[in-house]
This record gives C-alpha cells, sequence and structure tokens, in this order.
C-alpha cells in the first residue's frame, strides 16, 4: 500500500511542477517526461490495486475423489499462481516507480534550464 500512496504522491507532484513551469502548453522533451511520468506512476498504481485486491473463493477448485476423500491439487495450484500473478504485479509496479523518479527529477531539471534560458533571452 506504500507504493500505491506513494505513486499517488509523484503523480501530484509531476502535475503541480509541470503546471507551474507550463510544461502542458509547450511542446518538447520537458512535456514528454511529465506525460510519461504521470503515466508510469498512474499504471504503477493501478498495478498496486491488483495487488491490493483479495478476493478468492476458498476451496472452490477442491475436487472430491472418493466417498472420504478431498484433492487440493487445483486449489493449491490455483493459489500458486494467483501468488505469481500478484508478485509479477508488484515487481512491475516497482520498476515502473523506480523509472518515474528520475523522469521527475529530469523533467524537473529541464523545465528549470528551459526556463532559465528563456529568461536569459529576454533581458
Amino acid at each position: 500500500m506504500a507504493l500505491l500512496a506513494f505513486d499517488g504522491i509523484v503523480v501530484a507532484a509531476t502535475t503541480f511542477a509541470a503546471e507551474k513551469a507550463n510544461v502542458f502548453h509547450k511542446q518538447g522533451l520537458e512535456r514528454w517526461l511529465a506525460t510519461a511520468v504521470i503515466v508510469l506512476s498512474l499504471a504503477a498504481a493501478a498495478l498496486c490495486l491488483g495487488v491490493a485486491q483479495v478476493s478468492y473463493r476458498f476451496l472452490h477448485y477442491v475436487e472430491c475423489t472418493g466417498r472420504a476423500t478431498l484433492d487440493y491439487t487445483n486449489e493449491i495450484n490455483h493459489l500458486a499462481t494467483l501468488v505469481d500473478w500478484r508478485t509479477a504485479y508488484y515487481q512491475i509496479a516497482w520498476w515502473c516507480s523506480i523509472i518515474a523518479i528520475p523522469s521527475f527529477f529530469a523533467m524537473f531539471w529541464v523545465s528549470l534550464h528551459l526556463r532559465n534560458q528563456g529568461g536569459a533571452a529576454h533581458e
């Protein structure tokens, strides 16, 4: 859940910084970076929701193989598959967040650098 909250903060910070620097009203690298950071963070947040959402019908895949015999093989296999999927969701979300952070700083640096160049040209 911490990664989900972190991604929300990254989206908010990117939107705020990009709006303050008027990034969304310009063409170029800084707009592309801002959009990439927001998309990566939202994708990571969506994947985190897939990890946080827990709904499972327990004993749904158990088979009655005899008069007093139950086979749990399909149940265990299904649970193992769900664990694998949730682990993959989390790992992909983690990597999206890891990529978004340097991209945020790059966007911030590019917007400041271009603003300083633009300010010096107008003087």
